[in-house]
């Protein structure tokens, strides 16, 4: 039991941190557009 819970809570962790990559990302790819926008 404490083995699937440790595994699940790495799980998470993992998700937690690319869901902040892919927002971050996300953020980046707004600012060049609208960066090119304002050009």
């Amino acid at each position: 039991m404490k083995y699937t819970k440790r595994t699940k809570s790495k799980k998470r962790k993992e998700g937690q941190t690319h869901f902040q990559v892919f927002h971050l990302l996300h953020k980046v790819t707004l600012e060049k557009k609208l960066a090119i926008r304002s050009l």
